[in-house]
């Protein structure tokens, strides 16, 4: 599955334009890839464990 087709899906599910859904996923993208140190408190408690 790439990007694309991601945004499309989420487009699709939630009704918002597709431009929307792509500045949403490029966001949560770019901060996924933030070292830890940058990233420290991007993220609820509850997903925290699965950064290394």
């Amino acid at each position: 599955m790439t990007k694309q087709d991601v945004v499309s899906e989420i487009a699709k599910c939630t009704g918002y334009e597709k431009a929307v859904v792509s500045t949403v996923v490029e966001a949560f993208m770019e901060g996924v890839k933030k070292p830890d140190t940058q990233a420290r408190g991007c993220f609820p408690s509850s997903i925290r464990h699965f950064r290394s």
